[in-house]
């Protein structure tokens, strides 16, 4: 049965960076930046069901090209001005590295977060502005730049991978109505009474 007076699902999620020293295990940074759900996620959502192996989530890629922009022909062009991620797009404007998925967390009835690492001698001297969520043949289900730097030019911030620093990216995405409002969510109680579970926004 379909309820035609409910809004539409919609996808959207957050991407927390977090930063270690590999002697001492210390946290240095974390920071979150907000992700698009692309175009592409429609082609990866009904296989994913489908049981499809090569639509599985399986790569976040992690790229520097948070300021430039796609040509119809041609390379990737510095814009000099931070570039936000547009729904057409389908994958890193620039990427540098791509993390297997390390692990996969459920940390709400709504929501679903994929872990991946970058050891202390992966990708070292880079900075890092953009992120793309990425299934196993690289469709692109979501991407990501970082926020605007308030100092002129305004270019995408960037994070620095040196010093044999392990970073460790989570990325979490929700499914939500349209709304602007998450959708309830009723289960059963102790005794069989129902519940109502207000799962938060991303």
């Amino acid at each position: 049965m379909i309820h035609k007076d409910l809004p539409p699902f919609e996808a959207s999620g957050k991407i927390e960076l977090l930063t270690f020293d590999p002697v001492s295990g210390c946290l240095v940074t974390d920071s979150v930046t907000k992700n698009l759900v692309v175009d592409d996620s429609f082609k990866i959502i009904p296989a994913v069901l489908g049981r499809d192996t090569n639509k599985q989530i399986e790569f976040i890629s992690i790229g520097t090209g948070g300021d430039f922009a796609v040509q119809p022909v041609g390379p990737p062009v510095d814009t000099g001005t931070r570039n936000p991620a547009a729904v057409t797009d389908t994958g890193n404007r620039v990427e540098i590295f791509r993390a297997p998925i390390r692990a996969i967390d459920l940390p709400a009835l709504n929501s679903v977060k994929f872990i991946a690492v970058l050891e202390a001698a992966d990708a070292n001297s880079i900075t890092i502005d953009e992120f793309a969520l990425l299934s196993s043949d690289g469709t692109c289900f979501s991407h990501a730049v970082n926020e605007e730097d308030p100092a002129p030019p305004n270019r995408a911030v960037k994070y620095s991978k040196n010093n044999g620093l392990i970073v460790v990216v989570q990325w979490t995405i929700s499914f939500f109505r349209c709304a602007g409002s998450a959708s309830p969510i009723i289960v059963s109680g102790p005794g069989g009474n129902p519940v109502i579970i207000n799962p938060p926004l991303p």
